[in-house]
């Protein structure tokens, strides 16, 4: 059965069909409609990294297991702090052996 983009209840079923996905200590998952975000919080950028990281190998099964293809090239990461000697650390996350593309969070 296919629905067409933009439809109300492509969301909805998708959310149905993937609700189950599993949920990583140390991290928070927030959905909209058919985007998945995960966030970490820690007090260096390593541990955040590492939970990222690992969170995203937890998915790579799920995903395999229920016919969902995650795209890792369209995959995005960004930080958000407060250490100004750090502004321009940028987070180093893969997932599938792909280094996630990095989003600037400095305004111009």
């Amino acid at each position: 059965m296919a629905l067409p983009q933009g439809s109300v209840l492509a969301p909805l079923l998708f959310n149905i069909y993937t609700n189950n996905q599993p949920k990583s200590v140390d991290t928070r998952r927030f959905i909209y409609a058919d985007d998945l975000g995960i966030g970490a919080q820690a007090t260096d950028f390593k541990t955040v990294e590492d939970r990222l990281s690992n969170a995203l190998a937890e998915l790579t099964p799920y995903y395999e297991e229920n016919h969902l293809r995650a795209n890792p090239s369209k995959t995005q990461v960004c930080a958000f702090h407060l250490r100004n000697r750090e502004a321009k650390r940028q987070l180093k996350v893969s997932w599938s052996g792909t280094s996630l593309n990095i989003v600037s969070t400095q305004s111009t």
